[in-house]
């Protein structure tokens, strides 16, 4: 049940055609909530290795949507932060998932699309869960 409802969901969220994927949106969500994280720090919190959240912020750095900021104390560490263009890209996303999620559940009453959103969100908000 829940994976036919994944999958209409993802088919009326596929609107988004941009060149990162939707785990580097939700990577640019979390900077956006939690501020500069070294990439190993990322790495830890996405169950990644390093070397893959290396690759990924190069990827979102060149686009712009990302950038790497030096301590000033410490020449070797390096934090990633999300630029505005970053933080406007998972906006979009999060605002374009969320409306094709209301479509999906439109035939609900109202306080079970509320309950069944905030539910789905949270799971959303912690990936190293599950």
């Amino acid at each position: 049940m829940l994976w036919e409802l994944w999958r209409r969901w993802r088919m009326r969220s596929k609107t988004i055609q941009t060149d990162i994927t939707s785990e580097q949106y939700r990577l640019l969500k979390h900077l956006s909530r939690c501020g500069p994280l070294s990439v190993s720090a990322l790495a830890a919190f996405w169950g990644v290795s390093v070397s893959a959240m290396s690759i990924t912020t190069q990827r979102l750095e060149r686009s712009g949507y990302v950038t790497r900021l030096r301590s000033s104390n410490d020449q070797r560490r390096v934090s990633i932060t999300v630029t505005a263009l970053g933080t406007s890209a998972w906006q979009e996303w999060h605002q374009t998932r969320v409306q094709a999620l209301a479509q999906v559940l439109e035939t609900l009453p109202q306080a079970d699309q509320t309950d069944l959103q905030r539910i789905l969100n949270k799971l959303l908000d912690t990936p190293q869960e599950f």
